[in-house]
């Protein structure tokens, strides 16, 4: 019985390490970029924005310290100034996030409900407001603009391409009505920790949906450097209020019919976790709620995919299963310490051939994210950084959640 179960979850990781191989295959290149450069020259700004006006939404919580830097960079962004305009949701501050961002020349929205806390609430109140919806929220006042053709969505703590708009713009044109930008670190170089976040984002981003975009499959929103047009919020008004809203809108959208567009070609930077304590708050919260999700929707999502032959939905339940590095690693490890323990050479072989084609992986994506010498040093560092993914990934399973949105803490 047991012999049979190791081989049913090594049979599980096969095809997804499969799966997973392929994609990588499909989307790698040898390096990425560093910082946030424009792809197109000022002087065809007029010209390839077709006339798209913007509605830029950061929705922020006690982000007193930082709030300036993002306004500012957003409001930098090589776009027609006329044609978009930042506003901030204060969303239930107990510092000077409205003041700040307000000085640095954002509008803000103030947003005050301790009944319904979480971006998701804060996100449909500033939809609401610019959209004309009933948020039926206290203390808001609807943004007065002579229309909203695209809302885009950043976070608190990030720094946009300088041609993000442009880009979002021309991929409305292009009939893509819902659009996820390439999402990337900010400080990689701060710690060894954040260096091999960054190679976890650069495995993600390059090795999975790169891949995917390949194959023509949607990719899942990422709930920073999101792009929605207004036609689509209309359609389908937000009503994602998890901890994984991002992805609790996305099976709202493929269930309707809308994919969501991955855009390589342009990106939003974000702070990462520098110490073991913030990794731990932010990566519990996104497993548990990842977790939580899965749990509920991916077996749903691949039988609904193969009723209606869908490629779309069986792959998105597909990738809820597969799509967490620490949870393959976990059904690889697992069979290969039983392996050991009862003496099965055929199950430690099989583990082990698994697991080196996930080291190939992380190889793969170390070279794309680039090196130096201070960055292969860093190597000595990977153990703690699996172990407290996986730690995350364990307890995420177990159900351990948090559902009020916390701001990961800044050093």
């Amino acid at each position: 019985m047991l012999y049979a179960f190791l081989c049913l979850i090594l049979a599980f990781a096969t095809a997804a390490t499969a799966w997973l191989a392929l994609l990588a295959v499909l989307g790698w290149r040898p390096c990425v970029r560093q910082s946030p450069v424009s792809a197109f020259s000022a002087a065809s700004d007029r010209d390839r924005t077709g006339g798209c006006f913007f509605a830029v939404v950061i929705p922020a919580h006690d982000e007193e310290s930082g709030i300036a830097r993002t306004v500012q960079a957003a409001l930098a962004m090589e776009y027609p100034a006329d044609e978009f305009r930042v506003l901030v949701v204060a969303d239930n501050c107990t510092d000077g996030t409205a003041q700040a961002a307000s000085g640095a020349g954002a509008t803000v929205l103030v947003r005050s409900d301790a009944a319904r806390r979480g971006k998701g609430y804060a996100l449909r109140f500033a939809f609401d407001a610019l959209l004309g919806g009933a948020h039926g929220c206290a203390g808001c006042s609807c943004v007065s603009l002579p229309r909203v053709d695209a809302v885009v969505v950043l976070d608190a703590d990030t720094v946009p391409d300088a041609g993000l708009l442009r880009e979002f713009a021309a991929g409305l044109q292009a009939g893509n009505h819902v659009m996820q930008a390439e999402y990337g670190i900010l400080n990689p170089d701060a710690a060894p920790l954040t260096w091999w976040l960054h190679v976890g984002n650069v495995m993600e981003n390059i090795l999975f949906y790169e891949g995917k975009m390949r194959l023509g499959l949607p990719a899942v929103l990422r709930g920073n450097g999101m792009c929605f047009s207004a036609a689509v919020l209309r359609a389908h008004p937000w009503r994602a209020f998890s901890i994984t809203e991002d992805t609790e809108y996305t099976l709202e959208l493929l269930r309707a019919g809308v994919g969501v567009r991955y855009m390589p070609q342009t990106q939003v930077l974000a702070e990462s976790p520098v110490t073991v304590e913030q990794l731990r708050m932010q990566r519990l919260r996104w497993a548990s709620g990842n977790a939580g999700i899965s749990r509920r929707e991916a077996l749903v999502l691949m039988r609904q995919g193969l009723a209606e032959r869908q490629a779309a939905l069986f792959d998105a339940g597909w990738s809820m299963l597969t799509g967490s590095r620490p949870l393959m690693l976990l059904t690889v490890l697992l069979p290969l310490a039983a392996g050991v323990l009862l003496h099965s050479g055929f199950i430690t072989a099989w583990s082990m051939g698994l697991l080196a084609v996930q080291a190939a992986m992380v190889v793969a994506g170390t070279v794309s994210a680039g090196l130096t010498r201070r960055r292969v040093l860093w190597t000595l560092y990977l153990p703690v950084v699996v172990y407290e993914l996986v730690y995350a990934t364990v307890r995420g399973l177990l159900g351990i959640n948090r559902t009020v949105w916390q701001r990961t803490k800044r050093v």
